[in-house]
């Protein structure tokens, strides 16, 4: 299948974006990323582009979606990855620790992320910081109780 969108600004096309992906049909869904980093030259060009192209066979039923994020700053699109890994704990022993655990890391990556931003001043993402760190506690505490849940005397 094949999409492509283009950014303009001020009626001046920006960027296009264009991807090829495999459709799986039978209601599975298809995810892919792409990084890559835009900016301006001195000269005020464009100094990078991305193009991605996404085909729709004739044979697709129903509407495809397309969900696309834009990143300012490499920071949001890390805050963004961290965000993605704090979920609330489900399932099984294997279930609650394979999520839990990705957390520990992410509180610590953030507690390391903090102590920077504090340093420099950066009082709006160390609040940012802050709101996922209350996140990421609190599903730890629940990770936690039903991971004890599974423990057994013998």
């Amino acid at each position: 299948m094949s999409l492509t969108v283009t950014i303009d600004v001020y009626g001046k096309v920006f960027d296009t974006l264009t991807r090829e992906a495999k459709l799986m049909l039978n209601g599975f869904d298809d995810q892919m990323s792409i990084s890559n980093v835009l900016g301006m030259s001195k000269t005020g060009n464009l100094a990078s582009s991305v193009v991605e192209t996404i085909m729709f066979p004739d044979t697709m039923v129903g509407e495809p979606t397309l969900r696309a994020v834009l990143y300012s700053t490499t920071l949001d699109s890390i805050l963004d990855a961290v965000k993605s890994l704090i979920q609330k704990p489900y399932g099984c022993f294997e279930q609650t620790s394979s999520v839990t655990y990705p957390m520990v890391m992410a509180l610590q990556l953030l507690q390391e992320m903090k102590k920077q931003f504090t340093q420099r001043g950066d009082t709006e993402t160390v609040e940012k910081i802050e709101e996922m760190e209350k996140e990421i506690i609190a599903n730890l505490k629940d990770g936690y109780q039903k991971l004890i849940g599974f423990e057994t005397t013998t």
